[in-house]
């Protein structure tokens, strides 16, 4: 879409070209293409979000069954996805934002214990970027919950986008 968006005929073409820089918060997570290592993850914040801090019995078997189910649909949508020549959106999502045609710097605010997205596919979408020429800077916090940042070290987190701002 930023493509398009940014040929000469477009009237969003201003818009785009006003861009100096974007924020990445605890995002994103790659799992297609067999990089499935995320689904455990997946699960558990699917399954955390539906219990919270109840002890009932019947929520927590709930939320295993959702959890499941989620993380079942997402296999096989990953699985099938080349054979039936479907797009899905998570891997369009993935490749929108490495092959991103947007040349500003990055911010990247991530954890490393986020129980949702793997630090790591954020550092790999970091590094990526760089050998494309991108500067990206990377601000990883070592334990705080997923988008939960500014709760966590609201000086950093505001100094960082101050740093976006001021760019």
């Amino acid at each position: 879409m930023l493509q398009r968006f940014q040929q000469p005929d477009s009237p969003f073409k201003p818009v785009v070209d006003a861009i100096h820089g974007t924020v990445f918060d605890s995002c994103p997570q790659d799992i297609c293409y067999g990089r499935l290592e995320a689904l455990p993850s997946l699960y558990g914040a699917v399954q955390k979000s539906i219990v919270g801090a109840s002890k009932s019995i019947i929520k927590t078997v709930v939320s295993h069954l959702a959890a499941s189910s989620v993380v079942l649909g997402v296999m096989v949508a990953t699985i099938l996805s080349p054979v039936i020549g479907a797009s899905p959106i998570l891997r369009d999502f993935w490749s929108t934002l490495r092959d991103s045609p947007l040349r500003c710097p990055e911010t990247m605010i991530y954890s490393a214990d986020d129980q949702l997205i793997s630090f790591k596919h954020v550092e790999r979408l970091a590094d990526e970027r760089e050998q494309q020429g991108i500067k990206v800077t990377r601000v990883r916090l070592e334990s705080s919950p997923h988008v939960a940042h500014l709760i966590t070290d609201t000086n950093l987190y505001t100094k960082t986008i101050d740093a976006v701002l001021q760019a």
